[in-house]
């Protein structure tokens, strides 16, 4: 039976992004989500940790969760993990920091595509992969049944929703995701989203007013 996915929360980035670093057990595998800068400090928590990392995963293909993974692709050797849909994306990143007035960073050179319904195996802990296009194209959330948690990058946050206004973002998608993937958890579990504090599901359908969106059929 799966065990629930420990993690730790590293703060990165000028725009203040959650990237995290899931593992089951020190001295295990381990997988970096969203580094979007400020690898030497994931490096650190990597060796604090004792872990193997076996992916760099992304929520999504943003300059500020994407932003440092070809460099803790490089340094690590370990190949970084994208829907497809945010394949574009991926490849205008200096483009994307100039934007944002942001340091132009690298684009991965070793790119493998998540699917919905993948699973991604961590010792004796198990996530799966769910398409939450709305956000953007290729947004992606990562479930963990066994700790009732899941990992939701921008769709949606405390008493908010991501924004819908950037290239491949959808408003009606957006919220098609939520009502398809994050209203069907139970209230308990917990939401870890890519800024800010985490909420539960059940905080959200009573307190989100964009969530009220969502409830009914689009």
């Amino acid at each position: 039976m799966p065990v629930p996915v420990r993690f730790e929360k590293i703060v990165v980035g000028p725009l203040a992004v959650n990237c995290y670093v899931l593992y089951a057990r020190q001295g295990g595998s381990g997988l970096v989500l969203d580094p979007g800068g400020d690898v030497e400090v994931i490096e650190r928590v990597l060796r604090d940790l004792s872990l193997d990392l076996v992916g760099i995963y992304l929520t999504h293909a943003h300059v500020d969760h994407a932003g440092g993974a070809a460099q803790l692709s490089r340094l690590t050797g370990v190949p970084v993990f994208l829907h497809p849909g945010d394949a574009e994306l991926l490849q205008v990143l200096p483009m994307q920091a100039q934007l944002f007035g942001l340091e132009k960073p690298e684009v991965p050179e070793s790119v493998l595509p998540l699917a919905d319904g993948d699973q991604i195996r961590l010792d004796d802990a198990s996530l799966r992969v769910r398409h939450t296009p709305g956000h953007s194209e290729g947004s992606v959330c990562l479930l963990d049944s066994a700790g009732r948690q899941a990992w939701v990058g921008d769709l949606v946050f405390r008493n908010s929703v991501g924004r819908t206004d950037l290239p491949g973002g959808s408003t009606e998608r957006l919220l098609r995701s939520i009502r398809e993937v994050v209203l069907t958890l139970g209230d308990d579990w917990i939401l870890q989203p890519g800024h800010g504090p985490d909420t539960t599901v059940g905080e959200e359908r009573r307190n989100n007013p964009f969530l009220q969106e969502a409830v009914e059929p689009l």
